[in-house]
């Protein structure tokens, strides 16, 4: 398992961790690794939602109910 050392740990968001962990009967560090768990994880799930409402919103080409093929046959071999 990987470890990582957080230096300069703003006082108050410790005492905001520290007073988590005391609610959730955690240590610290235990409270820290789950406060950043579901902060990745929430941050995921935002960018998915994001993705898929720029899909939705997303302005897609149409074409037209019925297509004259003979017309655009027509109309290569005129150009041509």
């Amino acid at each position: 398992m990987s470890t990582l050392q957080i230096r300069n740990v703003p006082e108050e968001l410790y005492q905001m961790l520290k007073e988590k962990s005391r609610e959730e009967h955690r240590s610290i560090t235990q409270q820290a690794l789950v406060e950043l768990k579901n902060s990745l994880e929430k941050a995921k799930r935002d960018k998915s939602r994001e993705y898929l409402e720029e899909l939705r919103t997303a302005q897609v080409p149409t074409l037209p109910d019925e297509i004259d093929f003979e017309l655009m046959i027509r109309q290569l071999r005129d150009s041509h």
